[in-house]
């Protein structure tokens, strides 16, 4: 991206609104980190503030079928947490690290199944509920 387009108003607005936005909804969610299945121990737990949108569940009819007593229901749980790269710099996320959100009570821990850097300034992570 050129110097003329990153100093655009209109990019400028946009990082400024999304800035906001992420400030009003945030909330604080720990991140405990795994290699090959166990704990990562060069990696420590660690707590950071994002924005979480938790995906309505879903419900699935494998069998496609209209009687009730073949209807099978399945809860698809995913969620988005997007989280500022200028906050947290030196952040590793990697797919099979957990997330609990620490502001909700009862929460139950999340999967990262991938995270997106999408340019560097914000890390975007695509959670499922196992």
């Amino acid at each position: 991206m050129s110097d003329e387009t990153s100093s655009s108003p209109i990019v400028g607005f946009r990082t400024l609104l999304t800035k906001t936005v992420d400030g009003v909804l945030s909330e604080k969610v720990l991140f405990s980190f795994f290699e090959n299945g166990d704990v990562d121990p060069a990696r420590p737990q660690q707590t950071v503030v994002g924005r979480l949108k938790l995906a309505p569940a879903r419900s699935v009819n494998p069998a496609a079928r209209n009687t009730m007593n073949w209807q099978i229901e399945m809860t698809a749980g995913t969620a988005e947490l997007a989280i500022s790269m200028l906050d947290y710099p030196d952040l590793v996320v990697k797919e099979r690290d957990m997330v609990k959100p620490l502001e909700r009570p009862g929460a139950k821990w999340w999967s990262v199944a991938s995270a997106d850097p999408r340019g560097g300034a914000r890390l975007v992570i695509q959670l499922v509920q196992e």
